[in-house]
């Protein structure tokens, strides 16, 4: 899931952050991907509107401290 699907689905990147109970600061630091773990936790918050793999099926993981 690109960073940019979520913060778009939820409006703003602090409302993001909220909702995952993180700081504005380490959404910023994600990248362009969100992180594994935190893609499977928005797929669940959203019922699959927002789904945790993309291109082609495979999972993108990225270390964070979030």
């Amino acid at each position: 899931m690109l960073k940019t699907e979520a913060i778009n689905f939820f409006g703003t990147q602090v409302a993001l952050a909220n909702l995952l109970g993180i700081s504005q600061s380490a959404v910023s630091k994600w990248g362009n991907r969100v992180p594994t773990s935190r893609a499977y936790q928005l797929q669940v918050i959203t019922n699959g509107a927002l789904k945790a793999e993309a291109n082609n099926g495979k999972t993108y993981t990225q270390r964070t401290d979030s």
